[in-house]
């Protein structure tokens, strides 16, 4: 299904590190999957854990990128 293809995408560009990007076709399938499929669907609830993971390793990724600037600022 398109929703399928749409969340497929999702994944790829969440594992190239493209977290913007992967939200944002995760969001695209969501919407899809809650008109057609209903919020109890699996498929729906296994876009929203691969939403919610994506988000987290944003978080991760800018948070340790911040660490890491501030160690290399000069005392």
């Amino acid at each position: 299904s398109t929703a399928s293809t749409i969340h497929n995408i999702g994944i790829i560009l969440q594992q190239q590190g493209k977290y913007e990007e992967s939200m944002k076709e995760y969001e695209r399938a969501l919407k899809i999957q809650l008109k057609i499929l209903g919020e109890e669907h699996s498929l729906t609830q296994n876009t929203r854990r691969g939403l919610e993971e994506c988000r987290k390793q944003m978080r991760k990724t800018e948070s340790n990128r911040s660490f890491s600037q501030s160690e290399n600022e000069p005392d």
